[in-house]
């Protein structure tokens, strides 16, 4: 199956592996039919950083080979923040961001970095970059699962699926 992206009036066309590495705030999102288009919805920055902490949060529990507390606490701040954003500052995320990616580069372990990206999304969420940073967790995350000798194609398609999930489910309503 398609799936149409609408960011800023351009339109483009994509495969579920790739849907999570086209997203950008705004974007509208509609599954192809063959009677036409179905709106499924619209993706706000906070969903993108919701969308980076799952995809992070998968890679540490399916993927990490030892334990990362600071990828998790790293979570936790991103967490609060998508409870409420004025719970946890931008320094702090960045802070954390900064110590999940020296933890990564010192264990070479792609789900630390895939934390470090989701705190980076959600310390710039008001800006553009959170749509750079969910697109590098969703990376990272593909990252960790094949330096575990998973499917690579197969974390794009579960990211995917859990993108079409939180739409369809109306989560990205509350989230705009």
């Amino acid at each position: 199956m398609k799936y149409k992206i609408v960011t800023s009036g351009t339109s483009k066309e994509v495969t579920l592996d790739r849907l999570s590495r086209s997203l950008r705030p705004q974007s509208e999102i509609y599954s192809i039919q063959k009677d036409g288009e179905v709106y499924l919805g619209l993706i706000s920055n906070k969903a993108l950083v919701i969308f980076a902490t799952e995809f992070a949060d998968y890679a540490i529990k399916n993927y990490a080979k030892r334990d990362l507390r600071i990828a998790e606490v790293c979570l936790s701040l991103t967490r609060r923040w998508i409870e409420d954003d004025s719970s946890v500052s931008k320094e702090e995320l960045r802070t954390a961001a900064s110590a999940a990616y020296a933890a990564a580069n010192a264990a070479a372990n792609a789900a630390a970095n895939a934390a470090a990206y989701a705190a980076d999304a959600a310390a710039y969420a008001a800006a553009d970059y959170a749509a750079a940073y969910a697109a590098d967790a969703a990376n990272a995350a593909d990252a960790a699962a094949y330096a575990t000798g998973k499917d690579r194609d197969g974390e794009f398609i579960r990211q995917g699926e859990f993108i079409l999930d939180f739409l369809r489910s109306g989560r990205h309503l509350f989230n705009i």
